[in-house]
């Protein structure tokens, strides 16, 4: 949450009913596995990908959890930040930029990086293809399962009503339909993150009454997931006092893990806050422990409102998400040129001191206990 420039014997009858409710159900979301959204044991996520030097692995998701080659692993990851780089993030200056980065953090054990922010860029769709490609296969070549970020909110006009024209006759449903048929082409897809935190849109705007956006994104993450077999979850804020009423309409969305940005100024507090999000979860019914944080870092309070704190950034607030039930966890943000002192890596692609730091201490939270 911060400005942005932004799953014994019974009658043949019983048999019979629970039969026909579990085969439409598995077909919708996977196949049947450890996991427990309702009653229904299942993955949301099962692919063999081959990558592009042609090794093969096995990702599936269960619990909300990463299952890579049949071990079960928590997700340290981040946030690419194509809103970070001078424009067009498809130059082939920032794509260098980019796929060093990337490089590195494959180096020391990263494999997820998270809410790909592919953003509008206009209503050709072939340049909408050549410009998202352009990034998403970067991911592939460097081995990084991803999750995209698909979100009207920061475009002009923006107004929650259901498919608005963003510009000419182009309308919100004729994006997003291409939109996720090109994340779709890409195995590494595992997850899409629809809009950007509107709980706390709404919280900001009180003229817009939480139905109008339920109603708004229930229209969308039902379209989202009729294109697509992956996750697919409302992004929201972590804190239990923003717009508790629009959390509540919002997270019964959710086809798998709760997703929410997640920071804290000190780790007390933080320990705090997230407990108050774990008791969110619970009063709504959805699990606590396999929610995403696919956006977080440490916060400033010194200043107003509040800024990101990623030179005073310390491992010990990832582990305290994770240890809260997270199991996918992402810091904000690789590239930010507006906020030079908010990105781990410099202008240059070069990781900065709090990224050499926490590097070796990455693959350690990762590993399942």
């Amino acid at each position: 949450m911060r400005k942005k420039t932004p799953l014994h014997t019974y009658p043949i009858t019983t048999f019979l009913l629970i039969s026909c409710l579990v085969i439409p159900v598995l077909g919708l979301q996977g196949s049947q596995s450890i996991s427990s959204y309702g009653t229904i044991s299942y993955y949301i996520f099962d692919k063999w990908i081959t990558w592009a030097d042609g090794s093969k692995e096995h990702v599936q998701i269960g619990d909300g959890f990463f299952i890579l080659n049949e071990t079960k692993r928590r997700l340290v990851g981040f946030v690419l930040g194509l809103t970070g780089v001078p424009d067009p993030f498809w130059s082939a200056e920032n794509l260098a930029l980019f796929d060093k980065e990337l490089a590195y953090l494959e180096s020391i054990g990263v494999r997820l990086i998270s809410e790909v922010n592919l953003f509008f860029v206009g209503a050709d769709e072939n340049n909408q293809r050549i410009r998202y490609k352009a990034v998403l296969d970067l991911l592939y070549k460097h081995k990084m399962l991803f999750t995209a970020m698909i979100t009207d909110r920061y475009n002009p006009g923006f107004d929650c009503s259901i498919n608005r024209v963003i510009t000419g006759t182009y309308t919100m449903g004729n994006w997003t339909r291409n939109w996720v048929s090109i994340a779709n082409e890409y195995p590494n897809l595992v997850g899409i993150l629809v809009e950007d935190e509107m709980d706390d849109f709404q919280h900001s705007n009180p003229s817009y009454m939480p139905e109008q956006v339920r109603d708004y994104m229930k229209w969308l993450m039902d379209l989202i997931k009729s294109l697509t077999d992956v996750p697919v979850s409302a992004k929201l804020v972590h804190d239990d006092w923003i717009s508790p009423e629009t959390k509540a309409l919002l997270l019964p969305l959710n086809r798998g893990p709760s997703s929410v940005s997640c920071y804290g100024p000190d780790l007390t507090t933080f320990n705090n806050s997230l407990t108050a999000w774990e008791n969110v979860l619970q009063k709504n019914g959805r699990p606590t422990t396999d929610w995403w944080a696919p956006e977080h870092n440490k916060m400033d309070l010194s200043v107003s409102p509040w800024d990101v704190d990623t030179p005073h950034y310390t491992i010990e607030y990832a582990e305290l998400v994770l240890n809260h039930g997270a199991s996918l966890v992402a810091l904000f943000v690789m590239n930010r040129q507006q906020n030079p002192s908010w990105a781990f890596f410099d202008g240059n692609g070069d990781p900065v001191d709090t990224l050499l730091t926490i590097a070796p201490q990455i693959s350690g939270l990762q590993r399942m206990q």
